[in-house]
């Protein structure tokens, strides 16, 4: 666990690097400004850069875990009041993560197809085929514990074969990752 950074809203810019530096969270690296030429190739129609001031809210205990956060606001309030939070849950016990599993529908129509039955059983019987092919595709994702979960084929009728994917996209929206 990282180590509480006690009245760190007390200390001077360079006191509050300090302390960030002992515990491997600040380096002379960040006071790096770079180049115009660096952002006109960041993004597009470059112009000019808006300086922000960058702060650390510190102490947010998470699932056991101390975290201190960087915030970039020009808003002065808003670093305080998440310190000043972050304090209050820490001395209560922190933040508890309990996420919603991610799953996602996606969907593949076949129309017009003559065969429906035939269609069906040669889906069903190459799922292990297709769950390889999904794997190769998002290997990351797999890695991770996501992906495709399963399928199913249904036949909608009048020439329509659906066949439905059940993936966990993790913490992605999942439409990328479906498609």
């Amino acid at each position: 666990m990282s180590k509480l950074l006690k009245n760190f809203y007390k200390k001077t810019i360079d006191e509050r690097k300090e302390a960030l530096s002992e515990i491997n969270l600040y380096d002379a690296s960040l006071d790096y400004k770079a180049d115009d030429i660096v952002f006109d190739h960041l993004i597009e129609n470059f112009i000019t850069t808006y300086e922000v001031g960058l702060g650390v809210a510190p102490d947010f205990l998470i699932d056991g875990q101390l975290y201190h956060v960087p915030m970039a606001t020009e808003e002065p309030s808003v670093i305080a009041g998440a310190a000043h939070a972050a304090k209050i849950i820490y001395r209560n016990g922190g933040f508890i993560i309990d996420s919603i599993k991610r799953t996602m529908l996606g969907q593949i129509i076949f129309k017009n197809v003559e065969n429906p039955d035939r269609l069906m059983s040669y889906l069903n019987d190459h799922k292990d085929t297709f769950k390889d092919i999904a794997y190769k595709a998002h290997k990351q994702i797999h890695d991770l514990g996501g992906g495709l979960i399963d399928f199913k084929v249904e036949n909608k009728g009048k020439g329509f074969v659906c066949l439905y994917l059940k993936v966990n996209t993790l913490d992605a929206m999942g439409a990328n990752t479906i498609n």
